[in-house]
């Protein structure tokens, strides 16, 4: 290849690279955040005793749905009147006191009102392991 044309696509990937970094985003500062956080907030507490809660979405539903990390449950909670609902509870997960187990994250299927799926990431136990611990 031709040395100047080899120099001309690396100045203009070095242009394009500059230009790019112009568009990224440039962190608030705490007194811009301060700033800009707003009070207009209503606090409500609508659930506690809560078994290590780990995930948390908003459903296609305009409910409120979690995993609880230790009891593998997911939840689904009326956001208005707090009433709540295990809708699944996934059995054989691993709980123990030490490191990241449980029922983790969760997600909602693209088309859920057609195919009510929810996606689960968790830790389960395996009658076939050998592992004792």
């Amino acid at each position: 290849m031709n040395k100047h044309l080899l120099a001309k696509i690396a100045l203009l990937s070095a242009v394009q690279l500059v230009t790019l970094s112009a568009f990224a985003d440039v962190p608030l500062t705490p007194s811009q955040f301060a700033k800009a956080k707003s009070e207009n907030f209503d606090k409500k507490v609508i659930l506690s005793n809560l078994n290590k809660p780990h995930a948390l979405l908003w459903g296609p539903d305009n409910q409120i749905w979690l995993t609880e990390r230790a009891t593998g449950k997911i939840l689904r909670v009326n956001p208005e009147s707090g009433s709540v609902k295990t809708v699944f509870q996934v059995p054989e997960i691993v709980n123990d006191a030490d490191g990241q187990n449980g029922l983790l994250g969760f997600a909602f299927h693209p088309d859920f009102k057609n195919n009510p799926y929810i996606y689960i990431s968790g830790t389960f136990k395996n009658p076939k392991s050998t592992d004792k611990e």
